[in-house]
């Protein structure tokens, strides 16, 4: 998928995402030193998005702890998208929907390990919570099965593009 083929919203999470995973983010606590982070959130949001920062630095942590591989996350701008961020997508929007089990199964295509998913739940409730507090709403995103493929999940937005979906 392309970023360009995104919600508003999408688009929002996954340059959050970028940014925060590259740790191109700066504090948000200073009005005229951080013109771009000011902008995204009214004020009151300000201490949620520091929120985000942590709970995905915590995540991040545990994987470096645990002797793992960076995340496959893209530079902001980049119109790719990875599977990483496509599972960060489907948690996000799950997380927003208040589905916890299907905010792990979206995790656990992407991390494997079990402490490693429980932390990056947690950063990604609070994103989502952030987002829509903010007014930012991911669509709901289901789950697509191509024919000839075995449990291999493809995530597509609500309006599927034709897809031949098996539900």
């Amino acid at each position: 998928h392309y970023v360009n083929d995104l919600s508003c919203s999408e688009k929002l999470a996954i340059w959050m995402i970028r940014c925060i995973t590259r740790r191109e983010v700066p504090a948000c606590t200073g009005v005229s030193s951080r013109p771009v982070a000011q902008s995204l959130f009214m004020v009151g949001f300000h201490a949620d998005l520091e929120g985000v920062v942590e709970a995905f630095r915590a995540a991040m942590s545990r994987m470096a702890g645990l002797r793992m591989d960076r995340l496959d996350v893209g530079m902001p701008g980049t119109m790719m998208l990875t599977a990483t961020e496509e599972g960060f997508l489907d948690a996000t929007s799950a997380a927003q929907n208040g589905n916890e089990a299907a905010v792990r199964t979206a995790l656990r295509r992407v991390f494997p390990h079990h402490y490693v998913q429980s932390r990056f739940a947690a950063a990604v409730t609070v994103l989502a919570a952030c987002l829509a507090g903010a007014g930012h709403w991911l669509p709901s995103r289901r789950v697509c099965r191509w024919p000839g493929t075995r449990d291999w999940p493809l995530a597509l937005p609500l309006f599927c593009h034709g897809c031949p979906a098996i539900l």
